[in-house]
């Protein structure tokens, strides 16, 4: 059994595959937690910032135009939503 590209696994959670959007969040959930640490150096604020990623990415799945651009749209919306956590704290 191969290992689904992003590509792939987008067009499944796109078809309403739960499973796919698991494989997701399992394949890109301590690096987008890392990003958002670095980013607000908390770690309470960096799994809220992490859960808003990937509860607002679920919801818009559809607007990823590219679905091989999975990777840059998580980690562009992790930033956006640590940062804006990261100010609020300060």
């Amino acid at each position: 059994m191969s290992i689904p590209t992003d590509h792939e696994l987008v067009l499944a959670a796109r078809d309403g595959d739960e499973a796919a959007f698991g494989v997701i969040y399992d394949r890109y959930l301590d690096r987008v937690l890392g990003l958002c640490l670095t980013v607000v150096r908390d770690r309470r604020d960096a799994e809220a910032a992490l859960h808003d990623t990937f509860l607002t990415r679920w919801q818009r799945l559809g607007q990823l135009r590219g679905p091989h651009r999975l990777r840059p749209w998580l980690f562009a919306i992790a930033w956006h939503r640590a940062m804006r956590l990261g100010r609020r704290a300060a």
